[in-house]
């Protein structure tokens, strides 16, 4: 249930009225799974909500900030880090690749904490010897070529560090080490876009690794770049104030633009007419959700931008990424991975190169209109 005059107030009824218009996408760009039959738009939203036993109210609150949009109605989950030995194997020789935790084969588990202890006493040589030792007996295990590749790296031996870190990709992609280690090789080397490639995969694999970061930014600085973070902040609560009453509120008058966004998360979090529509309502983070609200939004810009009123930079983005048919990669980097970093690894080859190149255009790319 609506009050109207709320919305009169905050002069946007439009964006709820006629049929939804559907996001343009660029020619040749890829949708799959973007889109949820039946879409609901904010005409639809709005009569769901109008006649709703739930009482909506709507209004502004200066006292609130800006926060990451993914705990607009979830809670907010600690930073995470994942583990180093992490890995996508085909154990069954299904095809099927599973994760696990690799820790080194019982045959070169000696050799491997001999190494350790040797590279930490800061006895490169003897360490490079362990490692190549321990590659011969296991030649199938991949953190080997990680710790190898490393030691040639400190040796100096920055071809050889180069080659032996592509080994332990090769066998194992999501080894979010080396790829940092391959990215501070190319550095090294003066490679600069083959170092932002793969650490911006260490990135993608491990976001809040302090180590990742620093790298990564060294090197984008290098290249006139910088990793935009923050973006996707809005300053919106979603809130049960009592037995069938709900508040929606905005930290100004200018953060009301997001009313299409927390109308539909609004529907999604106490009407079931949009929460049955989960396609994996078993998922820590709604996907699907997020999918239909940003979707929302999405019309709302393109409403604006059609009748040439001013939208602020943060839109232009999200309006960009979704008609470049980015919008899952957007949904699993600034929400989902935000909140679960593994989730990542659960996802097919072609969602995690999605999200790569979404990173390298919207997050720290230079080409974005603002």
């Amino acid at each position: 249930m609506y009050p109207r005059p709320a919305l009169l107030l905050l002069g946007i009824v439009a964006c709820a009225s006629g049929p939804p218009a559907q996001p343009a996408t660029t020619a040749g760009s890829e949708t799959r799974g973007e889109i949820i039959p039946p879409f609901f738009g904010p005409a639809e939203i709005y009569k769901i909500l109008e006649r709703s036993p739930v009482l909506y109210e709507i209004g502004t609150d200066p006292s609130i900030t800006e926060i990451p949009l993914a705990e607009v109605v979830e809670p907010k989950e600690p930073e995470q880090t994942v583990s180093s030995y992490l890995e996508l194997k085909d154990e069954d020789g299904s095809g099927q690749r599973r994760l696990s935790i690799s820790e080194p084969p019982p045959e070169i588990t000696e050799l491997h904490e001999r190494a350790f202890l040797e590279f930490r006493g800061h006895s490169f040589q003897a360490a490079r010897d362990l490692y190549l030792a321990a590659a011969e007996l296991r030649p199938d295990y991949f953190k080997t070529y990680t710790y190898l590749g490393n030691t040639f790296f400190v040796l100096g031996d920055l071809e050889r560090a180069a080659a032996t870190l592509r080994q332990a990709i090769a066998l194992n992609p999501v080894d979010y080490q080396a790829h940092l280690f391959l990215g501070d090789t190319y550095f090294q080397q003066g490679k600069l876009t083959e170092a932002r490639h793969h650490l911006t995969w260490a990135y993608v694999l491990n976001r809040n690794n302090p180590i990742v970061q620093k790298r990564l930014d060294a090197t984008l600085e290098e290249l006139h770049l910088r990793r935009k973070q923050g973006w996707l902040e809005v300053a919106v609560t979603i809130e049960e104030t009592d037995e069938n009453k709900v508040s929606l509120r905005f930290g100004s008058e200018e953060a009301s633009r997001w009313f299409p966004l927390a109308n539909c998360m609004a529907c999604w979090t106490y009407e079931s007419e949009c929460k049955a529509r989960d396609e994996a309502p078993e998922l820590p983070v709604r996907i699907s959700m997020y999918r239909e609200c940003l979707l929302n939004q999405t019309i709302s810009i393109s409403m604006r931008l059609e009748e040439g009123q001013p939208v602020p930079s943060d839109e232009r983005r999200l309006h960009q990424a979704v008609n470049a048919g980015y919008l899952d990669a957007l949904i699993y980097w600034e929400i989902a991975a935000k909140r679960l970093p593994i989730i990542v690894f659960l996802l097919e080859d072609a969602d995690r190169q999605r999200i790569h190149d979404y990173i390298q255009m919207f997050v720290f790319s230079s080409g974005i209109t603002t």
